[in-house]
């Protein structure tokens, strides 16, 4: 796996960062852990303290609501990695195993094209969630840049990413307030970044054993003669011992599936709610600032971010499903008709088995797809229209 590990550095570095790296020293993980956990807390305590004390603004509610579960939803991915570390590391373990086990060249290179492809999306995901964070971070300041050097106006009021005017004097403590905001937002996104993007290579490893098995099995027998002798001595029939290498390898990618499917199911169960919360506060607070343009785009890119967050996860988990169920067409597309008898008897286990999906659930009660997507979206609209008639 050496010579692999290229693939997985983004994903390591992030992981440390904020603590979560399975095989970092306990010294380093208590240190980068805290650091985040003190980032995250600090930032909820003050958005908890600010909508308390705003608490008969329905509006000033609503937009103090959104950051608040955003920390809530980050925390839950975070302490996933912290209840389940040893889980995490059973499934690096797999990974590093794998690259062993499945030794021929075709099926190297099928985990490669997805390994390849596991880094290729972490690097376009932590690349727009920190484009987004920029844009968020820095929108808040024009009307108060536009102000002060357009028009002169040196007593324009300076923005701020959170409230919190009604628990700190802001013009006193303007500069501590907006640097601790700066610093516990990056942290946020950080720990979203890295728990997302470990479970998309996760999931890309997954996929790319099922394929390499697929391939396996589709190719077990290049010739196509029908008259072979479907009774041969058990050691002397070669397609039989490279099929049942081919099923302890499938029963190796059910493990790993299934092993990171309840691995990310309670967190997913809470992430998927969370979200349906936060776009909706999102898209609210979006027509409450109409009037302001600026803040307007500031909550329309979170609501448009968080949508597109629910999306990339949701499309691994589709692809999980359909690969896990491809074995089948991969049986079928072979030359099962002039192996033994015995052989096609282990095909038709594989088959069988097939007919499962592997799936990442969420609470271990519905799958995540794209249906699932597409179901969420429509809740999450509902919920908007039904806040907005309210005011």
């Amino acid at each position: 796996m050496k010579s692999h590990l290229k693939y997985y550095a983004i994903n390591r570095k992030l992981m440390s960062a904020v603590g979560q790296w399975p095989y970092q020293s306990p010294y380093a993980r208590v240190l980068f852990a805290s650091n985040a956990l003190f980032a995250v807390g600090t930032k909820y305590l003050l958005q908890t303290c600010a909508l308390i004390a705003s608490w008969t603004d329905w509006d000033m509610v609503i937009e103090c609501s959104s950051p608040i579960v955003i920390d809530i939803l980050c925390l839950a991915k975070y302490f996933t990695y912290v209840f389940h570390l040893n889980k995490i590391k059973m499934l690096f373990n797999t990974m590093q195993d794998t690259w062993t086990s499945f030794s021929m060249d075709k099926q190297t290179e099928i985990l490669t094209i997805y390994a390849k492809e596991g880094h290729r999306l972490t690097r376009l995901y932590a690349t727009v969630i920190y484009i987004a964070m920029c844009l968020y971070m820095t929108l808040p300041h024009v009307p108060y840049v536009v102000a002060t050097v357009l028009k002169g106006d040196k007593n324009a009021t300076r923005g701020l990413l959170y409230h919190v005017e009604q628990i700190i004097d802001v013009e006193k403590y303007y500069y501590y307030v907006l640097l601790h905001s700066y610093y516990t937002t990056f942290f946020l996104m950080t720990i979203m970044i890295a728990s997302d993007t470990m479970l998309i290579v996760f999931i890309q490893h997954a996929c790319g054993m099922f394929a390499a098995i697929g391939h396996q099995l589709e190719n077990v027998q290049e010739d196509d003669a029908i008259d072979v002798n479907v009774y041969p001595p058990l050691p002397e029939d070669d397609v039989y011992h490279k099929i049942s290498d081919g099923v302890a390898k499938h029963k190796e990618a059910l493990e790993f599936s299934q092993t990171l499917a309840s691995t990310y199911t309670g967190s997913l169960f809470v992430q998927t709610g969370l979200n349906v919360l936060v776009t909706t506060f999102s898209g609210v607070e979006t027509v409450i600032y109409l009037n302001q343009p600026e803040e307007a785009f500031r909550f329309g890119i979170t609501a448009i971010t968080l949508t597109l967050h629910f999306w990339f996860l949701s499309v691994p988990c589709q692809k999980l499903i359909d690969h896990s169920l491809q074995l089948q067409d991969c049986v079928y597309l072979g030359n099962w008709y002039t192996i033994s008898i015995k052989a096609r008897r282990l095909l038709n286990l594989i088959q069988m088995r097939s007919r499962v999906p592997s799936q990442i659930t969420a609470g271990k009660i519905y799958p995540l797809s794209l249906e699932t997507f597409s179901t969420v979206v429509r809740t999450t609209m509902s919920y908007f229209t039904v806040l907005t008639s309210l005011r």
